[in-house]
């Protein structure tokens, strides 16, 4: 009967021990993911929060920058795609980038690494796509893709 105890008493020790640690394991990742979702600057995730915010993958890229404007709380980010290394078509079908049928208004011609002229070239060839979105909240999103060369600019305003 000691015995039993014994081995009873120890069970239910390290059964607490390993429900401590998995609860300290999930409040760390939850912890780590809403502060990802938050960081809203360009020095640290801003990818992942790009990510999250937009719903945009940013896969292997070949170059990136990011600007944030603190006072207008809006994020640009802009990038080249590894075209070899990345199927464009299954990349627009995945990230739900759609033909570019009107220019977005978003994206002003002061825009880092934008030639408005080039770009409305490059629509005419049928080449360029995009995704926009505008949550109730008031955060809004729009994003640019050139299919021909993997440039993709996206400008994320956030929500107060």
């Amino acid at each position: 009967m000691i015995l039993n105890n014994h081995l009873l008493r120890k069970t239910l020790w390290v059964l607490l021990v390993l429900l401590i640690v998995c609860v300290l394991f999930m409040g760390g990742c939850y912890g780590l993911a809403k502060l990802i979702y938050t960081s809203r600057g360009c020095e640290q995730f801003y990818i992942d929060n790009t990510e999250m915010h937009t719903g945009i993958d940013i896969p292997q890229k070949i170059y990136i920058d990011c600007n944030y404007n603190k006072a207008q709380k809006t994020k640009t980010v802009y990038y080249v795609i590894d075209k070899p290394n990345v199927p464009m078509q299954r990349y627009i079908s995945f990230s739900e980038f759609k033909p570019i049928r009107v220019f977005p208004s978003t994206f002003a011609k002061d825009t880092f690494h934008f030639n408005v002229d080039t770009l409305l070239h490059l629509q005419q060839r049928n080449t360029l796509f995009t995704k926009t979105y505008t949550a109730k909240n008031g955060e809004q999103y729009a994003a640019l893709l050139d299919s021909s060369t993997g440039q993709v600019w996206i400008s994320l305003t956030y929500a107060d």
